[in-house]
């Protein structure tokens, strides 16, 4: 054997040798994406498109520095007829704001016109669903609201500032089901410091809440919510608050056209003041402006 043919033999070993290291680093680089994306959190978003459902509250918040602008308008029944223009010559405002404060914080103050009331809420953000690195299968909101109201009885008496306020806890329990569809479970517990007549006898009961959403298009979605209150807390002239619609986002805005059975808007009051089971039309508007940059899936 020459001295070119060992030379030859000698080249294609390295450059085998070389082939082969370099597929096995590649192999090995491979696996560590494989491995960095396992370990990446992807959390899900727009498990509603809006902070609500229609009267309530959804897992959805503003992240931080983020403020959310809404207008709430609910009309009177439907069975009024054309000369009252179907009830929408008639409506009930309440008017909100909502900052985050962080991701996971955020706080709330709105002014129904309803006896003048006035309500403050606390959102925090206990699960996230997510997959990946972390596998939660649902998202967990605590939702506190304390309301206050100006108005007088309608009887002679004069309230005193304690008999104003009412008190709602709600754990909000949500899960988003692929791209279209969401589901909510929102207990509830009540506690109001004066109970007027025709309101049942009880100052604490407990709800139970259901809500969801349906994507049907784009920017075009159903949303549904349902509270069932135990008849054992309300006179049966109270009626459990309901609410189907559709949701319309705009890019900057989201637009809900819906109808309920409630005309009243604050937790202190469509829990206890949802009078009978007629449809009334209503809308909501919502506006975020953000007041500070943040980065999509921070915590």
């Amino acid at each position: 054997m020459n001295y070119k043919t060992i030379t030859l033999k000698r080249i294609l070993l390295l450059v085998t040798t070389l082939l082969l290291s370099s597929n096995l680093h590649a192999q090995d680089d491979l696996l560590d994406m494989l491995e960095d994306d396992d370990d990446e959190v992807h959390y899900t978003f727009a498990t509603f498109k809006s902070a609500r459902v229609v009267n309530a509250h959804t897992v959805d918040f503003e992240q931080k520095g983020e403020l959310q602008f809404l207008i709430q308008h609910r009309f009177t029944e439907l069975s009024v007829g054309p000369t009252r223009f179907w009830g929408l010559d008639r409506a009930s405002l309440r008017l909100g704001f909502e900052y985050g404060i962080t991701n996971r914080w955020a706080v709330g103050l709105g002014r129904s016109r309803d006896l003048s009331t006035y309500d403050f809420t606390n959102k925090v953000k206990l699960l996230r669903q997510s997959t990946g690195g972390k596998n939660m299968p649902i998202s967990a909101v605590l939702v506190n609201t304390l309301s206050f109201r100006q108005a007088d009885l309608l009887t002679d008496a004069k309230l005193e500032n304690k008999h104003r306020f009412t008190y709602i806890h709600q754990l909000l329990v949500a899960r988003k089901f692929g791209k279209r569809t969401s589901l909510q479970l929102m207990p509830t517990y009540y506690y109001r410091n004066l109970v007027e007549i025709g309101e049942g006898t009880q100052n604490k009961f407990f709800a139970m809440g259901f809500a969801g959403r349906l994507k049907v298009s784009k920017r075009t979605t159903i949303v549904a919510e349902y509270f069932a209150i135990s008849e054992k807390d309300l006179l049966k002239t109270r009626e459990n608050p309901y609410a189907i619609g559709v949701e319309i986002e705009t890019g900057g805005h989201v637009f809900q056209l819906h109808f309920t059975n409630t005309t009243t808007m604050a937790e202190g009051q469509y829990f206890t003041k949802t009078l009978d089971q007629e449809w009334r039309f209503g809308f909501n508007v919502s506006r975020v402006f953000q007041l500070k940059k943040h980065k999509d899936g921070q915590e």
